[in-house]
């Protein structure tokens, strides 16, 4: 059994990740379910699924930033389980093209 308190263990950040072809939803959380930051990120204009890719790294690069100048932490990443929902067609391509993009 470990002897550790809590207050040695490192602070951990999740951040939870709803990939869309339109606009890609993201939250980030603490260890103890705190909110920390959350917004989206709209994609609809853009032309292809590369730039979509482009467009979401981008706005996390922005976002890990802020989020480090405020809290430290361990990175967790979360991404919403994709196309349990979807139908086969040209959205539900482009969706799992660009969810597999993002890892």
């Amino acid at each position: 059994a470990s002897t550790r308190s809590s207050a040695a263990l490192p602070s951990r950040l999740f951040l939870g990740l709803d990939v869309n072809t339109r606009t890609t939803g993201f939250a980030v959380v603490s260890s103890k379910g705190l909110p920390i930051a959350h917004g989206f990120i709209d994609t609809h204009k853009e032309v292809d699924t590369l730039a979509v890719a482009l467009a979401i790294k981008q706005r996390m690069r922005i976002l890990k930033e802020d989020v480090e100048r405020r809290v430290e932490g361990t990175w967790h990443v979360l991404v919403e389980d994709y196309l349990r929902s979807y139908r086969t067609g040209r959205a539900g391509r482009h969706l799992y093209t660009l969810a597999n993009v993002n890892g």
